[in-house]
C-alpha cells in the first residue's frame, strides 16, 4: 500500500511495485519499476528489469528520498493549514 511505499522511499530505496491506484503517481517512472499485477509474469519481468537496471537503482532511491521528504507530515500539515486559511480568508 502507499504507506509501505512511502516508508521504502523514506529509506532512499528504489521501489518495485504494482501499477495500482496512486502508486504510479507517488513513485513516478523514475523512482522504481512498476509492473502490471494482472500480467502472469509481471512481477518476474519487473525483477528481471531491476537486475538489468541495477546501476540506476541508487539514483532512483535518491529521487524517492526527496519525494518522501516532500510528503513529510509536517509539510502536509503546513499545506493543509494554508489551504484552510485561504478558504477562510484568515490572516
Amino acid at each position: 500500500n502507499s504507506g509501505s511505499l512511502l516508508m521504502a522511499m523514506s529509506f532512499g530505496l528504489a521501489c518495485l511495485a504494482p501499477r495500482l491506484g496512486g502508486i504510479e503517481e507517488m513513485l513516478g517512472e523514475d523512482g522504481g519499476i512498476l509492473y502490471d499485477p494482472g500480467h502472469p509474469d509481471g512481477l518476474l519481468e519487473a525483477l528481471s528489469s531491476a537486475m538489468e537496471r541495477r546501476d540506476d537503482l541508487r539514483q532512483m532511491g535518491r529521487r524517492n528520498f526527496q519525494r518522501a521528504v516532500q510528503r513529510a507530515w509536517t509539510k502536509v500539515a503546513d499545506r493543509t493549514v494554508a489551504v484552510y486559511r485561504q478558504c477562510l480568508k484568515c490572516p
